[in-house]
């Protein structure tokens, strides 16, 4: 299997897709399969894409846990510690 094409956007009929090795490549949407979006995970096989659902869901599940410790992190930074109470 050739390496993966990550969907980064679609606009005006055309879909951004970065490789593995972070190389944008512009390819139309009416070439891809039908109901691709942002955030899809592809690969070409005999001069045709193919939508790798596993990978995209493992990509997403991924994503769903580092945006989780970001946002954990970004709350406890964001907490002001407690003075002490005076007796």
């Amino acid at each position: 299997m050739s390496s993966y094409l990550s969907v980064d956007r679609i606009e005006n009929g055309v879909a951004a897709c970065e490789t593995d090795g972070r190389v944008m490549r512009m390819i139309p949407v009416s070439v891809l399969p039908e109901g691709v979006a942002e955030g899809d995970v592809l690969y070409e096989r005999g001069g045709r894409y193919v939508l790798d659902r596993t990978e995209t869901a493992k990509r997403r599940e991924e994503n769903a846990r580092l945006m989780k410790m970001l946002r954990e992190l970004r709350d406890d930074a964001s907490e002001t510690p407690k003075a002490p109470e005076e007796k």
